[in-house]
């Protein structure tokens, strides 16, 4: 159990692509969470009587859509994620009523334990993203842990990263290995100086790389081992 005395959180990526977002209200964090959302895919739409310039400036670039108005019943339709952040109980109450039946899932930027999901601080570097949570509890604490994070985990991780990930396609099409045989690969790299190497400037291509580190694949030629 939580502090809060439910289960714990499961943490879960969302792919968010596509998917309708309904931000009530314009507060700066709904507004933080619009500009991420949007950012990640999301048809964003913001309600809201009155808006920032920095949200105006998001829908003239494309990245969302704005209706100057109040929440009315009805918004939520097809909704995948509702934002609820009008500031008035009442209608925040109307809000959560809807998107239950709605199906959809529900944020209270202000109220995590009323929020079916929460959103994580995260260091992203390139595909690699860590999440931390305190499931609602002490978000200075995340923050906190955030930074500490970024400082151990560089713009380097995201190179890294990315370029393991070019190692095993590239791998898997060129020697027909599957995950389990490509382990002693991931753990030669991991053990040698490459994230140094890439830290001091140097770019490695994928197949570079892997012709490097050949030994360590089935056969100690680099080549599949026959049964």
């Amino acid at each position: 159990m939580s502090p809060l005395g439910r289960p714990a959180r499961f943490p879960v990526l969302l792919d968010v692509s596509g998917r309708l977002v309904v931000i009530v209200g314009a507060d700066r964090a709904s507004e933080r969470m619009a500009a991420s959302l949007a950012a990640h895919g999301a048809d964003v739409v913001v309600i809201a009587p009155d808006v920032s310039a920095s949200l105006h400036a998001m829908e003239a670039d494309g990245l969302l859509t704005i209706e100057s108005r109040g929440y009315v019943r009805g918004d939520l339709a097809r909704a995948f994620i509702v934002v609820s952040a009008s500031g008035s109980p009442e209608v925040d109450r109307a809000i959560a009523e809807e998107a239950k039946q709605a199906g959809a899932l529900m944020v209270v930027p202000a109220d995590a334990d009323a929020s079916d999901l929460t959103v994580p601080s995260v260091v992203r570097r390139g595909p690699l993203q860590i999440a931390i949570s305190t499931d609602g509890t002490a978000p200075a604490v995340a923050r906190r842990v955030r930074r500490d994070l970024a400082k151990r985990y560089g713009p380097e991780w995201g190179v890294y990263v990315a370029l393991m990930g070019a190692v095993r396609t590239l791998a898997i099409e060129t020697h027909g290995l599957g995950d389990p045989e490509l382990a002693p690969l991931f753990d030669a790299i991991g053990e040698s100086d490459i994230l140094r190497r890439i830290r001091s400037g140097e770019d490695p291509t994928a197949a570079e790389l892997l012709e490097e580190f050949s030994a360590a694949l089935p056969g100690a030629d680099g080549t599949i081992e026959e049964d």
